[in-house]
């Protein structure tokens, strides 16, 4: 694997920030050629409100003590606002602070991710990682991943490259508990455009690297056959349904335009489309 590896000057509070683009080992390419494409166009978000949010139930969807935690979102954004914004993503928080969530600081021009990570306990803040590019109506994929040694790093991949943004060594344990619903896109915010993709996340106990879980979640996707996962907490598809074991509700919210029988447009509505996958065939 070919790594190009810049140290950024700055020191922060919880650790070194750096970042490193790796590209796809060559030994995959061929057997994974067309995988690591988004599979579906995913949830449209053109709208405040609109998104989607995957309901709350045990296993609840954040980490535990002693395994490795993988949340992989892929993401389209449409465009981006004219002035500075924090546009949030995805969030999941409980009723004490506790949660995490993923946004993009934007001035137009230079795009940010960050992070809030919090136990809920006094503990916890938004985290910056390393600028990026996010071409408008690309498929961006963010993979946020919290180490039993307690580093919470952030990788996306785009195309053929798989960059690092960063990581914070926390020193010790500080794991979010939220028994909230995951909500991803602009439901209850207003900035986010574009499309939600697939989503995955697991808890892992092995010792197998987290370069290497990265570096398979960002070329195939599901990784669960190659790590014998114990658990894959969540296997959105893009669509409307879970397919994990698990089978958790997903509400899509939506706009649509109906047409009258002469074929004009009504007034648009808001749609709450939920999804059961125990009640879903195929």
């Amino acid at each position: 694997i070919r790594t190009l590896v810049y140290f950024l000057s700055c020191s922060l509070l919880t650790g070194l920030v750096f970042l490193s683009v790796t590209s796809f080992h060559p030994q995959y390419a061929d057997a994974l050629s067309g995988q690591s494409q988004q599979s579906t166009e995913g949830v449209r978000v053109s709208a405040p409100g609109e998104g989607i949010t995957i309901q709350a139930k045990e296993p609840y969807l954040y980490p535990e003590a002693g395994k490795d935690f993988y949340l992989s979102i892929k993401l389209r954004f449409h465009h981006f606002p004219s002035q500075s914004d924090r546009i949030f993503v995805l969030k999941n928080f409980g009723s004490d602070g506790s949660g995490y969530a993923l946004a993009i600081d934007s001035d137009g021009k230079e795009f940010r991710p960050v992070i809030y990570w919090s136990n809920g306990k006094n503990r916890g803040r938004w985290y910056s990682f390393a600028t990026i590019d996010l071409p408008e109506k690309e498929w961006t994929e963010f993979i946020i991943h919290y180490s039993r040694k307690d580093i919470l790093g952030l990788h996306v991949a785009q195309g053929s490259q798989l960059i690092s943004l960063g990581g914070y060594n926390f020193k010790k344990a500080m794991i979010p508990t939220p028994d909230r619903s995951l909500v991803i896109g602009a439901v209850g915010t207003a900035s986010f455009r574009g499309r939600i993709g697939d989503v995955h996340m697991y808890l892992l106990n092995n010792d197998i690297p987290v370069s290497t879980v990265v570096q398979w979640l960002a070329e195939q996707g599901d990784v669960s056959l190659l790590l014998d996962a114990e658990a894959h907490l969540l296997s959105f598809d893009g669509v409307s349904k879970d397919t994990s074991v698990y089978r958790r509700t997903v509400d899509v919210h939506i706009d649509t335009r109906d047409e009258d029988a002469e074929g004009q447009s009504k007034s648009k509505r808001k749609r709450s489309k939920r999804s059961n996958a125990e009640k879903t065939k195929g």
